[in-house]
């Protein structure tokens, strides 16, 4: 699932978390490990993107459920 980040979104250091661009026309993704930052420049455009515009992607219990059962 993904959403915009939120103020109250943790990340696991040893797992990190998935985080996409915004920008519709740029498909730019990659993992971060900590969300102590206010915005980032994406690699894949370049554009600078203030850090609650960017989207994460959350697993629901379902598919962290899945996940283990693998």
């Amino acid at each position: 699932m993904l959403r915009k980040i939120r103020k109250t979104d943790r990340v696991s250091k040893y797992t990190g978390a998935e985080l996409m661009c915004p920008h519709q026309d740029c498909n730019g993704s990659f993992i971060v490990y900590h969300l102590a930052w206010h915005g980032f420049t994406c690699i894949n455009c370049g554009r600078d993107v203030k850090k609650y515009n960017w989207y994460i992607k959350k697993e629901t219990m379902e598919e962290r459920i899945n996940n283990e059962n693998c």
